[in-house]
């Protein structure tokens, strides 16, 4: 009884190392590709807010350039 309880014992532990293994790669690839979608989120965010910063900056220089005009007219 005790042999075969051995036995029982050395296979588990023989055949859970490959197991953890190869878990612990589906949970990195998981969770790499879970980072990945993430990081292309906020890069798609950051643009956004890119773009819409150059707006701004833009919408203010033409603001100064119009009262550039206004003062240069006034004169």
């Amino acid at each position: 009884m005790t042999d075969k309880l051995m036995v029982l014992i050395y296979l588990a532990s023989e055949f859970s190392y490959p197991l953890l293994d190869i878990t612990r790669l589906v949970i990195g690839l998981i969770l790499l590709i879970f980072m990945g979608i993430l990081f292309r989120k906020f890069a798609d965010w950051i643009g956004r807010e890119l773009r819409f910063a150059e707006h701004f900056i833009a919408l203010i220089q033409w603001i100064k350039r119009k009262c550039r005009k206004l003062i240069s007219s006034k004169e």
